[in-house]
């Protein structure tokens, strides 16, 4: 059966994300973070930022969220009373994208980003980034969308739509996976 898990919220703005090892779950109230566990208890706002909070996802480890704001994206380490939120940032900019062009490395220790016709791997420790792919190399109709690290964060992988001279296998537009 379906559990109530938080009560007399206005509508979330955003989506929500259930962590990995499915034990909480996060949402967006009013611009800020609030986290539960899926059994229904313990509802509390985690999030304490002056801009509103606009995506949310879970790390891979449960452990932090990543997030975005209309400045830039963060991650929140130890989602509660005592988490510590750090910008994400390449060579000191705040990394602005769209949510299906970021991801963090299952070992939370670098992220990826589309950006600039690139894909970037960053480190969160602050050290210098390393450009992986020219994506405008690929000759895509876009930028890339849906960036994910392979589990073991050794790949990732992103979709791309190209436009093709072979209208029967690869018609005009019709998305590609790249690795």
């Amino acid at each position: 059966p379906a559990i109530k898990i938080f009560n007399g919220f206005t509508k979330a703005v955003g989506p929500s994300s259930i962590s990995w090892d499915g034990e909480k779950v996060a949402l967006i109230q009013e611009g800020a973070i609030w986290v539960a566990l899926t059994d229904g208890t313990d509802p509390v706002q985690v999030s304490d930022t002056a801009e509103k909070v606009e995506y949310i996802r879970w790390t891979p480890d449960g452990k932090a969220i990543l997030f975005s704001t209309p400045s830039g994206w963060r991650l929140l380490k130890n989602p509660g009373p005592q988490g510590s939120v750090t910008k994400l940032l390449e060579n000191g900019q705040e990394i602005k994208c769209r949510f299906w062009s970021i991801d963090i490395c299952p070992d939370n220790s670098r992220f990826a980003v589309i950006s600039d016709k690139q894909i970037k791997i960053i480190p969160l420790d602050g050290s210098k980034s390393v450009q992986t792919l020219d994506i405008s190399k690929l000759d895509l109709t876009q930028d890339g969308y849906w960036l994910k690290w392979s589990p073991d964060g050794k790949n990732l992988a992103f979709i791309g739509a190209k436009k093709t001279d072979d209208p029967v296998l690869f018609p005009d537009d019709r998305w590609q996976i790249y690795s």
